[in-house]
């Protein structure tokens, strides 16, 4: 189907463009990433102790869950394990060597199986730390690429 406008892209970029696209790039990430830090500070740093998190994003590599939270917490955070998040990871990706189960298990990733739906003991598990005001970090999409 064709678009119903022109394409958006140079063929061969101008300085001008480059300069305006490294500008828009650049602000727009730097604002997001001062406000929605703060926000997110805030959620995991000042809520109710009983007061359950449920965070999620989007899923590429297997960097992704300690780079997005490494990127984005305090170093304290890292050191405190009630406030740090639970994951849940894929039982047949992740936990499939004894090392890396407990590895994971360790780091608070709760291993599911995909395709087992919700009424799995790792959901139970999951809904548990939810209930005691725990923060679970779900990537939706259960697919990702090795880095």
């Amino acid at each position: 189907m064709p678009l119903s406008f022109d394409w958006p892209f140079p063929e061969r970029p101008s300085i001008f463009y480059k300069t305006a696209s490294t500008l828009t790039i650049g602000l727009v990430g730097s604002f997001s990433r001062f406000w929605m830090s703060e926000i997110l500070l805030d959620a995991v740093l000042n809520r109710n102790p009983d007061r359950a998190l449920i965070t999620v994003a989007n899923h590429h590599s297997c960097m992704d869950d300690p780079l997005l939270i490494a990127a984005t917490m305090p170093l304290r955070i890292f050191w405190n394990r009630r406030r740090m998040r639970w994951s849940l990871g894929a039982d047949d990706i992740v936990f499939t060597v004894r090392k890396h189960q407990l590895f994971f298990s360790l780091g608070k990733t709760i291993p599911v199986t995909r395709g087992d739906g919700v009424y799995q003991r790792p959901m139970d598990f999951a809904l548990e730390q939810v209930n005691q005001g725990g923060w679970i970090h779900i990537f939706p999409e259960g697919v990702y690429f090795f880095i």
